[in-house]
């Protein structure tokens, strides 16, 4: 159906609550899309928090198979919110969030980690920023071709696929970061 097209009865009768309870946690469908949001992306920034710190005694493909794995699962895991987010079930996501990104805390999380790391180096974080959209927009389309995919393509395929375009794409395009 489509979160334009779902109304809030529709809500309260699929999670079988009443109109009045909704109303009480939520002014209106896009905050509970928000949170839902929310809840998926604090999932993510934490897994890849705990993964970023575990960084220094792994290569950089091992840290990235090791987050691929856990994203890959959770985005499997969360295949009825990729649905609603896609407003249909063909995986195509509004162009909006698509535009501000998904998760902006691991963009920051990110960007941050890269600055630490081209310390001493000239670099315009703009362009930074703008790597950082183009690495995460490959996850996030793989990750939502994989979750709402009837074909049958392994999570260990996909996991090499992840880890070795984000390097190549860092080796491409900031050659100074030497990954």
């Amino acid at each position: 159906k489509g979160i334009e097209q779902t109304q809030i009865s529709d809500i309260c009768k699929d999670a079988n609550v009443a109109s009045g309870t909704f109303y009480v946690h939520f002014k209106n469908k896009d905050e509970i899309l928000n949170e839902l949001i929310e809840d998926f992306n604090v999932v993510i920034n934490n897994s890849v928090s705990t993964h970023w710190a575990r960084l220094a005694a792994l290569n950089l493909n091992q840290a990235l198979l090791s987050i691929a794995e856990t994203y890959l699962n959770q985005v499997k895991n969360q295949q009825a919110l990729l649905i609603i987010l896609s407003g249909t079930n063909k995986g195509a996501l509004p162009l909006k969030l698509l535009s501000e990104g998904l998760n902006p805390k691991i963009r920051l999380f990110i960007a941050k980690k890269l600055k630490n790391r081209m310390q001493g180096k000239e670099f315009d974080i703009e362009y930074i920023d703008y790597i950082i959209h183009l690495i995460l927009s490959v996850w996030i389309g793989i990750g939502i071709k994989y979750a709402l995919s009837d074909k049958k393509v392994s999570a260990e395929q996909l996991k090499e696929l992840l880890a070795s375009s984000t390097i190549a794409l860092i080796s491409a395009l900031v050659p100074e970061l030497k990954p």
